[in-house]
């Protein structure tokens, strides 16, 4: 009788550990989709400074750029929508350039409400002045 009791209550325990494991890999919470984009120079370009990048589409704004890297954060906090955007691309010395570019979103695990960014294409090259 007691074998039973404890085999009843493992058994228990199991199965409620196993329903919990797929909430544990689930976030608590999820990051807000954010996606990068590079400036870089041609290459008989020197190294950037000042870069900027706008976009314009189903929403506009600007890029959070990093110094000499080049390289921009689009962050989703509420700016990020999926369709099709104009990226404006300048820095000191350089030509501006434009492009057209597409943002979709995908689930990043089916068992979860997170998702991912995409951003194609993700960079461009910009010609001294």
């Amino acid at each position: 009788m007691r074998d039973r009791i404890g085999l009843g209550a493992l058994l228990v325990v199991f199965i409620a550990a196993s329903s919990m494991s797929g909430c544990a890999k689930c976030p608590p919470t999820c990051v807000a989709p954010h996606v990068y984009f590079h400036v870089t120079p041609s290459p008989d370009g020197g190294v950037l400074s000042g870069v900027e990048v706008t976009f314009s589409g189903p929403t506009s704004g600007y890029m959070t750029c990093e110094g000499g890297s080049g390289r921009c954060e689009w962050l989703g906090n509420g700016q990020l929508i999926e369709g099709t955007y104009i990226l404006q691309a300048s820095a000191e010395g350089y030509q501006s350039a434009a492009i057209e570019v597409k943002v979709t979103f995908s689930k990043t695990d089916p068992d979860c409400r997170c998702i991912s960014a995409d951003l194609r294409p993700s960079q461009i090259v910009l010609d001294p002045l």
